[in-house]
């Protein structure tokens, strides 16, 4: 996924030849949307030359994410890549990275008060909007555009699951003839 992002070309790649650069990988769960993810970074981190020195799984558990990002930056890796869990909690531990210097890439979600350029590299991220309207419009097909509809979302100041969450409410709204009797 790095050669969309960066426009990664053979000129790119010879820069980071032989440079004995490492990366760590902070995942927040285990999932087949994190393992692809994890896949398709040491993909192009062996391209690069780049040794992956940590891969790691917070268990959506914001301590045990700041106590592995602890953990691997005793490996000095010059970039990171991480979804953070908790925007606020995890900006404290995530700025003890940037004060080594360290190089860092975003899944989905930023540290709260980091700066895209200043404080970090980039963030990547799926369609969320996408999903919503995907997940929202097959509800509505489900039950004959017709009916009451329950949601259960994840009430957390999230990012990724706000963004996909508000999609549904908006484009059921679109259906006169559904009616969301429950929230939560």
């Amino acid at each position: 996924f790095l050669h969309h992002i960066f426009r990664i070309g053979q000129q790119d790649i010879a820069q980071f030849k032989g440079k004995d650069y490492k990366a760590a990988i902070l995942m927040h769960t285990t999932s087949d949307f994190s393992t692809a993810l994890i896949a398709g970074a040491k993909k192009v981190f062996d391209e690069l030359g780049i040794k992956v020195v940590a891969v790691t799984d917070a268990e959506m558990d914001p301590k045990k994410q700041r106590t592995d990002l602890e953990t691997v930056l005793a490996l000095k890796p010059a970039l990171i890549i991480s979804l953070v869990i908790a925007p606020v909690s995890c900006a404290v531990a995530v700025r003890q990275a940037l004060k080594q210097g360290v190089k860092l890439v975003f899944i989905s979600n930023q540290p709260q008060g980091f700066k895209a350029g200043r404080d970090y590299a980039g963030i990547v991220t799926d369609d969320l909007v996408g999903m919503g309207t995907a997940a929202a419009e097959l509800m509505a097909h489900s039950v004959g555009n017709k009916g009451e509809v329950a949601l259960l979302h994840h009430a957390a100041n999230y990012f990724v699951t706000n963004q996909r969450d508000s999609a549904v409410k908006s484009v059921l709204a679109n259906y006169p003839n559904i009616r969301i009797v429950a929230d939560q």
